[in-house]
């Protein structure tokens, strides 16, 4: 039986005073929190307060890049508003040394990473530059913690391992002349990461002896994005699915179907699978089944980024905006509509056993009749 797809327009709030795409949305509290970060193209992170409905501090963490003609929306009363930012005016040209091109939030730091390969690691609370990472040579695509160190990954086709205190190049991984695009780390091995790259390759590196243990091809365009739990890893990117794959064999598992754009960000909560892509969707899938089961609308860009906050979903994206879903709601939607299948499906056995029975007795009629023919023809026989 085909699943039906509901698409669900029903953001909450939209946060808006950025002025370029929102790259990491992050809640330092956990799915609990009631604080939401946020950092963008721009330059700027924000730290918003979600039950006070207010920006708790921003900082401006490097000269931003010149920035493209804004795209204008009209507030209403859902609109969630940095009104600083929006009386500043939004056709000033900005100029700067090199674009924001990652970023990633721990509690108390956010790292930034800049086209020209440079990365900078900043105090959230007072806004103060604390260290510099120079090695890189081309643009930084992705930052993770592990442990104490940051690993990123750039478009010089290396993976570097950092010391985040003092700033200082631990360990350099080459991993190909094709572009790294993304970092996760393997469930269970706190040594141990998943490298993807334009090279279509998935790479499972060991980062303390600086082996690779797997290689994996995983994809038919460039990798974007992967994500990790228990013994499945999903990769996904310009091919527009979204693959899991046995972490022990790197065998593929199942195959997820239904984006129209390049899938940007891939994340694990609750036991459902999350995808943000270029085609302006959040699909939530149930990943033993591989079926949607809620597609979230209502971005006029792509989406780059998400996180769970105060029972909430919120997306960053290309349109410069903030937008929260409500997962309660998602839930309840979820369990009507596995109610109507289910009713659907035992309708649809009555009417195939009545129909069944129907013809059976029918059948069985049928057969009585022609009995009592034959035997009113020996009787007329008999008397002649």
């Amino acid at each position: 039986m085909a699943i039906r797809i509901v698409k669900s327009k029903g953001w909450k709030d939209r946060l808006r005073g950025h002025k370029d795409a929102v790259l990491a949305v992050f809640s330092p509290d956990g799915p609990q929190g009631t604080t939401l970060l946020s950092g963008s193209v721009d330059g700027s992170v924000r730290a918003w307060s979600l039950t006070e409905r207010r920006v708790l501090y921003k900082h401006r963490l490097s000269d931003p890049p010149v920035l493209a003609s804004p795209v204008l929306v009209h507030p209403d009363e859902t609109d969630f508003i940095d009104e600083d930012d929006l009386r500043s005016g939004t056709e000033e040209e900005l100029q700067g040394n090199s674009a924001i091109s990652a970023i990633a939030f721990t509690t108390s730091m956010v790292f930034v990473g800049f086209d020209n390969g440079k990365i900078s690691s900043w105090d959230l609370e007072h806004g103060q530059l604390k260290s510099t990472f120079s090695a890189h040579t081309g643009r930084i695509t992705c930052m993770i913690l592990m442990g104490s160190n940051l690993l990123s990954a750039s478009y010089d086709g290396t993976m570097r391992c950092w010391n985040t205190t003092n700033g200082s190049l631990l360990s350099t991984f080459n991993v190909s002349c094709f572009p790294v695009s993304c970092i996760c780390m393997v469930p269970g091995k706190p040594d141990q990461v998943y490298i993807g790259s334009w090279d279509k390759m998935v790479r499972k590196v060991d980062v303390t002896k600086q082996e690779c243990i797997q290689m994996i091809t995983a994809a038919e365009e460039p990798i974007r994005c992967m994500c990790a739990m228990d013994n499945l890893l999903f990769t996904a990117g310009c091919d527009l699915i979204i693959q899991s794959w046995n972490i022990e064999t790197g065998a593929p598992v199942s195959t997820y179907r239904g984006h129209s754009g390049w899938i940007n960000h891939l994340q694990i909560f609750d036991n459902k699978l999350y995808s943000a892509s270029d085609d302006k969707i959040v699909k939530v899938w149930d990943i033993k089944t591989t079926h949607v089961l809620e597609d979230f609308c209502g971005h006029e860009d792509g989406v780059l980024s998400l996180a769970m906050a105060g029972k909430m979903l919120y997306t960053g994206s290309l349109d410069q905006s903030i937008r929260s879903w409500d997962l309660a709601e998602m839930e309840r939607r979820i369990i009507e509509r596995r109610t109507m299948r289910n009713e659907e499906l035992h309708s649809r056995r009555y009417e195939i056993f009545y129909k069944l029975m129907s013809e059976g007795s029918k059948k069985k009629a049928g057969k009585k009749g022609k009995k009592g023919k034959k035997g009113k023809k020996a009787g007329k026989k008999g008397k002649k």
